[in-house]
């Protein structure tokens, strides 16, 4: 691994050190100074199959344009007091198990992915509901369904954005949206969650890649100009006929639209994840993760104390300062929070294409941080086979407990830099 750790006791006098190189060089020579680009990885990757993807276009990416700034933040912000609360409970009960759930042997009314019981045990006996949710351009927050889901994987896209990798499972969401397009690194979740996918749109080689694979008839391509609401047979919809970002499905419907085709939407194996109550011991404070990676495109998962969960900030225009808004689902307006944050560090291999393409290299092991309770870990990512749940282990090998709940995972690439501070971290994402 080549990334950077920056220990917290040696910032100040890293940052004495870069002013006066800057000082120097000022005095130098002003002209022309190289931007900062990360190395590619040197590592081989060979035991990933090799895809060459042929010429293919996809629907154009839109500029993110600035929107009015709700929230304000300085380096320095903790949270703003005005912040709303969710109002669904979706905290372990009192009688949670001190032995916790998971990794195996899940009850029947436990989902596996969140380690909490449902209120509907039937949502269990289906695939999970993949869906690919945009980003960018601003004018697409705050989307629909994004509270419901149980896990989210947010992963460097192309252009300099990220978008979102929707896992839904347990909890249905009567509007899911913008759906937009996918990219082969969606692969890796099909295959670990046995999901089903549902993208709006993609270029002809991931197509072409993924309709001739095993999990094909998992796939849902649709570009469609249904007007909305979604309704049987009919499970995603426009909501603007003139907007590319404007896909809106249905979990319930989707689910349906699977089962109708002859896929076998029945409960999969999905153990793998341990779950328990009470934090481990020898924790670093983690109440604070700022992600950055261009100058348009950062964000900020805050630990409130009082809901013992992490909220979601985004940046909400385009600069080298710090300023945010809250993230809101548009189904209920409460604010997107976690209760889980696990920042993966994972090789991105770049595949030869004419487009910006990468692939995932989620498979095997790796570092990562875990977030939970306002505490952090340093702990290894797992998948030891492609159909494997990802899971956590200390650096012992003993599995980490994801308190019970919700998870977003933060995938960044091996040549980022990670600042350890007093509250948490703070990363500059370089890809590859």
């Amino acid at each position: 691994m080549t990334y950077k750790i920056i220990k917290g006791s040696k910032m100040k006098k890293l940052l004495i050190f870069i002013l006066a190189i800057i000082i120097l060089l000022g005095a130098c020579s002003p002209k022309n100074i190289p931007e900062d680009v990360a190395p590619a990885p040197s590592s081989d990757y060979s035991e990933i199959e090799e895809i060459t993807p042929a010429y293919s276009s996809e629907e154009s990416e839109e500029a993110a344009p600035p929107t009015p700034t709700n929230v304000s933040a300085d380096s320095n912000t903790t949270k703003p007091t005005n912040t709303p609360v969710p109002q669904e409970n979706t905290d372990a009960p009192s009688d949670y198990p001190p032995e916790g759930y998971g990794p195996e042997n899940f009850p029947d009314n436990i989902n596996p992915l969140t380690g909490l019981s449902v209120e509907n045990p039937e949502l269990l006996d289906q695939r999970p509901i993949s869906v690919k949710m945009p980003l960018f351009p601003r004018s697409v927050r705050p989307q629909w369904g994004l509270s419901q889901a149980a896990l989210v994987y947010e992963y460097y896209h192309n252009g300099g954005i990220t978008r979102f990798n929707v896992i839904f499972y347990g909890r249905e969401a009567e509007q899911l949206a913008p759906i937009r397009s996918a990219r082969f690194s969606d692969e890796n979740f099909i295959r670990m969650y046995k999901a089903t996918l549902t993208f709006g749109g993609t270029y002809e080689d991931v197509s072409e890649h993924f309709f001739n694979s095993s999990f094909a008839s998992q796939l849902l391509y649709t570009v469609t100009s249904d007007p909305c609401p979604p309704r049987e047979g009919y499970p995603v919809c426009r909501y603007d006929p003139d907007n590319m970002n404007h896909l809106m499905g249905n979990t319930k419907l989707l689910s349906e639209y699977f089962t109708a085709q002859g896929l076998d939407n029945i409960r999969q194996d999905l153990d793998g994840m341990f779950f328990q109550v009470n934090p481990p011991q020898n924790a670093e404070t983690g109440t604070q993760l700022r992600i950055r990676y261009t100058d348009a495109n950062f964000h900020l998962w805050d630990y409130h104390s009082d809901i013992e969960e992490y909220v979601r900030y985004q940046e909400n225009e385009t600069t080298s300062e710090e300023s945010y808004s809250i993230l809101t689902d548009n189904n209920n307006n409460i604010p997107i929070s976690a209760d889980n944050v696990v920042v993966l560090i994972v090789p991105h291999k770049k595949l030869e294409s004419d487009h910006e393409a990468y692939y995932l290299q989620l498979s095997g092991s790796g570092d990562a941080y875990a977030f939970r309770d306002g505490k952090m870990y340093l702990v290894q990512w797992n998948r030891p086979t492609l159909d494997s749940v990802l899971y956590l282990t200390f650096p012992n090998g003993d599995l980490f407990p994801f308190r019970p709940g919700n998870t977003w995972f933060e995938v960044i690439g091996i040549n980022s830099d990670i600042i350890e501070q007093d509250v948490g971290l703070k990363i500059r994402a370089y890809i590859p």
